[in-house]
């Protein structure tokens, strides 16, 4: 199935999907953006759709960018990077990326578009977009703008944190909120 966008034709988000018919219930209940079940089966256990990727997924094909929702940014980006574990590049579109706040526990392995000047209308180049308030707009919340834990509790072995391209703005100002974990 060829899809012109993610919810509106040409706005980037196109992509390449295939139904993959067997039980995909741990990835759809682990990352439901990632994998959509059908609606007849939203278990997945008759299957679900996946994306078509190659050397690097396309994160906006999931909406990321697209949407100026920061906990939907928020949730497709922390699945992405958790299903991925850092083995392959996420390329980012050339938007500004509206978030709240980012935590991983592996490398995200970002790549982003080189040159961002960006604004809360957009801009060039690929950049994150951070605000120290919930979605409601008044709810003020102090957790860092990307924080990267070990994926490995026992070791407390991290990989990095690799974001190349990408900018780092803050909606409010820097207040604390653009401080790295």
């Amino acid at each position: 199935l060829r899809v012109k966008g993610y919810s509106d034709p040409y706005d980037g988000g196109s992509g390449t999907w295939y139904y993959d018919s067997s039980d995909q219930t741990a990835n759809v209940s682990a990352y439901p953006n990632l994998f959509i079940a059908p609606s007849s089966d939203l278990t997945g256990s008759s299957g679900c759709w996946r994306l078509v990727t190659q050397d690097a997924i396309p994160a906006v094909s999931y909406g990321v960018g697209v949407s100026k929702d920061p906990n939907f940014n928020k949730s497709v980006l922390e699945q992405i990077v958790a299903y991925n574990k850092g083995y392959r590049t996420v390329s980012l579109p050339a938007r500004t990326i509206v978030c709240r706040s980012l935590v991983f526990n592996y490398d995200p392995n970002f790549l982003g578009s080189f040159g961002a000047i960006a604004s809360i209308n957009g801009g060039l180049g690929t950049a994150f977009l951070f605000s120290d308030k919930d979605t409601d707009g008044t709810t003020s919340v102090t957790e860092s703008c990307i924080k990267v834990t070990p994926s490995n509790e026992t070791t407390g072995r991290m990989t990095g944190l690799c974001m190349r391209f990408v900018s780092i703005i803050g909606k409010e100002g820097i207040n604390g909120l653009t401080t790295f974990s």
